[in-house]
């Protein structure tokens, strides 16, 4: 038995259950945006964590470069003080001490920065850079005349083996780097720059200790000498493509060339043929202060390399540092929309569609909608419903076919009866209907050549009818799926599908052709010749890309 509640108990469960339903529906969508803004957050927050540590890694190897090149430099002032006696507080001595400062000071910020094998191997090369100022030290305190040829060589071999003890550093540290695609092998090319940089200071070194003892040099030393300039024009050649991609080393790379390999090796030239004699003209300072400012562009090259990996570093930690903000910016909102979108559909949307719904239903059953007659079963009122219904139903028919002449109206021009301006516009953002055109599509634009002179010389009327033939002309000529829409005054445009520029500019040109080819009627018998300039691209739809 059924009570008269019923209906209403009901019409309450059926409630409950839609909102049920929209609620578990709303918040299943809620988990798939926040779970989809999350893992975007974490892969943009990867990046930005990897470019942050790919910039300190390059940090550690730019200062792992000069280091080496520290300690090669503390070469020069050593050969000067090789060839003579001085006294502590003489310029070259207290040049020594300050490039010795220096490097201790480099070395010291390594030691607060790389790893734990990474520092192994700093702290072997420490000691060997010990041995060797200790060394030169004890040499230094003899007096030159009671200094021997092969005493003079060996803190020139020592300082090469501490050197050289900072390679498989500069190695490791080089291979953690992750370069950007803008710069290729930027480790291996900053290496080789050293590598250049301390084979040249290597070449007053070998010939020091003769030049000091007035005597001549070994054939040996000579093979040494041009296998290490030998090395030094192979590095070069190695790294001077790369070097010119960049025109911010277009001018140390010249000065290079010009003052090192022209300058400096032809220095080492002649005193190599000095040395074959042992009849010297140069002094072991004369021989430094000539050699080591030749040396100087290199140190410039290099830094301006290492300066320019470093720079496109912090723009790329900066970019993503944005995305980072904008992406977490982006999370938090998503969030508080959903939340917001939930309660308001609930409250605005859902509940007064139920009521509708009703109204509707409640409607429904009582006549068909569809059927006129059907108010003859009811009262005045329902009739009156009825009525108003059928006249709201003819209504509406009316104004969907006064909607789609307006719309035919609204979308061609009404002079050529191509696609207007508007709706030109509507295609290339992809509004409306044409959603589901391809992304990728050619730009071809028509512009009728010298048409002023046309209005001018023959009259407005002239000018349409030049108008029209021209878009029938277009029309003939275009493909099934191509759109031609007047872009302007006498100009046009032709939007084409695809991304093949060679088929759009071969269309383009068979419609200037036949545009040129084929005279127009103009009335009274009379024709008119008529030619139009055309432009071809191709690209992406989309108002940023446009």
């Amino acid at each position: 038995m059924n009570s008269p509640l019923s209906p209403k108990i009901k019409n309450f469960n059926r409630k409950l259950s839609l909102n049920a339903k929209l609620s578990t529906g709303s918040f299943i969508l809620f988990g798939l945006s926040l779970t989809l803004a999350i893992g975007l957050f974490l892969i943009i927050g990867k990046s930005y964590f990897d470019a942050w540590d790919n910039h300190h890694r390059i940090v550690i190897y730019r200062n792992v470069l000069i280091a080496a090149n520290k300690i090669s430099a503390e070469r020069g002032p050593i050969n000067t003080l090789l060839g003579g006696d001085y006294p502590d507080d003489s310029a070259v001595k207290k040049r020594l001490w300050q490039f010795r400062r220096e490097t201790d000071d480099i070395l010291n910020i390594l030691e607060n920065t790389l790893q734990k094998d990474d520092r192994a191997m700093l702290h072997h090369a420490r000691s060997l850079l010990n041995d060797a100022r200790k060394r030169t030290d004890q040499i230094l305190a003899i007096p030159f005349s009671q200094r021997s040829l092969s005493t003079l060589t060996q803190p020139a071999r020592m300082m090469f083996a501490a050197v050289d003890a900072m390679l498989p550093l500069t190695n490791a540290t080089a291979l953690s780097l992750s370069p950007d695609d803008g710069m290729a092998d930027e480790p291996l090319i900053g290496k080789k720059l050293l590598e250049i940089r301390d084979y040249a200071g290597r070449l007053g070194s070998i010939l020091t200790p003769y030049i000091a003892k007035r005597e001549a040099i070994g054939e040996d030393e000579r093979d040494q000498l041009q296998r290490t300039v030998g090395k030094i024009q192979q590095l070069w050649e190695l790294v001077y493509p790369n070097l010119k991609r960049f025109p911010s080393l277009s001018a140390p790379t010249s000065l290079v060339e010009s003052r090192f390999f022209g300058d400096g090796l032809s220095l080492i030239a002649r005193l190599e043929e000095e040395a074959r004699s042992g009849q010297y003209t140069y002094t072991t300072r004369m021989m430094t202060d000539e050699l080591v400012p030749t040396l100087l562009p290199l140190e410039e090259t290099r830094l301006a390399y290492l300066n320019l990996m470093l720079d496109q570093d912090d723009a790329q930690l900066q970019s993503t540092s944005l995305w980072f903000f904008i992406v977490t910016l982006l999370t938090l909102l998503i969030i508080t929309i959903n939340i917001t979108l939930i309660v308001a559909t609930q409250r605005l949307i859902f509940y007064p569609l139920l009521k509708a719904r009703d109204d509707i239903v409640a409607i429904s059953e009582e006549r068909d909608l569809q059927n006129a007659t059907a108010a003859q079963h009811g009262g005045p009122e329902i009739e009156e419903v009825f009525r108003a219904i059928n006249v709201l139903r003819s209504k509406l028919l009316e104004r969907q076919q006064l909607t789609a002449a307006l719309q035919l109206q609204a979308s061609t021009d009404g002079l050529t009866g191509l696609l207007n301006r508007r709706v030109f516009d509507s295609i290339i953002t992809g509004q409306g209907y044409f959603e589901d055109i391809d992304s990728n599509v050619g730009l071809i634009l028509i512009d009728i050549d010298k048409f002023k002179s046309i209005n001018d010389n023959y009259g407005h009327e002239v000018g349409d009818i030049i108008l029209k033939s021209v878009a029938n002309c277009i029309k003939r000529n275009v493909r099934f799926d191509d759109f031609v829409a007047r872009y302007g005054g006498e100009e046009f445009a032709m939007i084409l599908p695809g991304s093949e520029l060679a088929i759009f500019t071969q269309l383009a040109e068979s419609l200037r052709l036949a545009i040129a080819e084929d005279p127009f009627d103009i009335g009274e018998g009379k024709v008119l010749a008529v030619t139009a300039s055309f432009g071809v691209a191709i690209g992406q739809r989309g108002e940023e890309s446009w």
